[in-house]
């Protein structure tokens, strides 16, 4: 599927957001060390929690998993006649950490062809509000 809009977050600078820190002792060695924990996908269902709250009562949101890859959380949106896919990618690097979203159309559920965002900007306008 080819997404309509995609931008990414380089450099995230809090990134507690999406990896928790906890000190842990080695129980062998008695040496603690610093065990970090991914929880991006916790922080992407928030985002897509706050998202539903701008919605209307006409939709569903539904977190389908983690698909094709580590770290590419993936959702459905059912908003009147079309579903929309939204995919928050991660990719971990030496020096950063940075998350791509990709929103698309997912299919018309009623069979009819889907219009492009750039035609149906009105029902997509949820996406940046606050």
């Amino acid at each position: 599927m080819d997404y309509e809009i995609e931008f990414k977050m380089i450099e995230i600078k809090d990134i507690s957001k999406i990896q928790k820190r906890e000190r842990v002792k080695d129980s062998a060695l008695g040496t603690e060390t610093t065990q970090i924990s991914n929880i991006t996908d916790e922080y992407c269902k928030l985002v897509m929690n706050q998202v539903g709250l701008l919605m209307d009562l006409e939709h569903q949101i539904k977190y389908i998993g983690c698909i094709d890859r580590i770290g590419n959380f993936e959702f459905s949106i059912a908003h009147d006649t079309i579903e929309y896919v939204v995919i928050f990618q991660q990719d971990t690097y030496e020096w950063n950490t940075q998350l791509t979203i990709k929103i698309g159309y997912a299919q018309s559920r009623n069979g009819l062809p889907v219009l492009s965002m750039k035609e149906k900007l009105d029902d997509y306008d949820y996406f940046w509000k606050e």
